[in-house]
């Protein structure tokens, strides 16, 4: 307990000590990253899931000034971290119960692969010559090889059912980060390796076969999309939808009906949020 409460002393720290010019202090960098993957794989399951949230943290602080913070994510690729979330993903059981210790993992893999200010400023207010954006736009390699590290060491398992116990063990109710992160995962990794890129990487599977060949994903998407009390979650769902549908017309081998959406679902979710929520109805068109 001492030393679970130790490292989010230290998080805590590296948050409060983070400015934009020098990101996270140098002590952190050689003295906390470097044991990341062993207090992740450590027995005691406190300080593994204290070890998840402070990556967690530590990503979302990187994630600021990319560039600057390169390093962080070389280190986190090479040293081993993210095989050892992995492993964790690997643990769940999609009949069995579902321990914090797995949804934290899917949110710390979520940020890893998926900064969030990637995300935030390619809104499009925030084009043009905005300093950000074109810092993360040169920084977009590094992520890169991130994502080929966590999709090489997620592939050899039937991923995307461990993914899909993990979203709904969240009632959305309460909360919703974690359904958010499952999502956002899911878009993420089709953007990434999608059919074009994988044949170029000469993979034999991409993620959109894993996806299309998993029956309970499709229906997790359309209630999510349009069932969902949560315009975040419906969104987050949307995007999804719209990116394996995209594929799916792309890659002709693929039969066009595999993915059948209801049109007038989607009508009705753009006629009921564009006034409320006009960024869910943009993404409905």
């Amino acid at each position: 307990e001492v030393v679970a409460d130790l490292i989010e002393g230290i998080s805590l720290l590296c948050k409060n000590s983070f400015n934009k010019q020098g990101g996270i202090e140098a002590i952190y960098m050689k003295g906390f990253i470097p044991l990341m993957p062993s207090l992740i794989k450590d027995p005691n399951e406190q300080l593994r899931l204290a070890s998840l949230k402070a990556l967690g943290v530590f990503t979302s602080q990187a994630a600021i000034i990319p560039l600057r913070m390169q390093n962080f994510f070389k280190e986190v690729k090479d040293n081993g971290t993210i095989q050892e979330v992995c492993e964790i993903l690997k643990s769940t059981k999609p009949s069995g119960p579902v321990t914090a210790l797995h949804q934290v993992a899917a949110e710390a893999l979520s940020t890893l692969i998926c900064p969030v200010y990637g995300d935030f400023y390619s809104f499009p207010w925030k084009r043009g010559p905005h300093d950000n954006i074109l810092e993360y736009t040169e920084a977009s390699a590094i992520f890169e090889g991130v994502r080929d590290v966590a999709y090489t060491n997620l592939k050899d398992f039937d991923f995307t059912s461990k993914f899909i116990a993990i979203y709904n063990s969240e009632e959305e109710s309460k909360f919703v980060e974690v359904k958010c992160s499952v999502l956002r995962f899911f878009s993420q990794l089709l953007r990434t390796f999608d059919v074009a890129s994988c044949q170029s990487r000469k993979m034999q599977e991409s993620p959109l076969d894993t996806f299309l060949s998993n029956p309970h994903l499709k229906n997790l998407l359309v209630t999510a999309a349009f069932s969902s009390k949560n315009t975040i979650i419906q969104g987050c769902a949307i995007q999804v939808l719209t990116l394996i549908l995209r594929q799916i017309l792309v890659d002709q081998s693929l039969d066009s009906n595999v993915l059948v959406l209801d049109v007038q679902k989607v009508y009705l979710l753009f006629e009921k949020n564009f006034k409320t929520e006009p960024m869910l109805s943009i993404l409905c068109c």
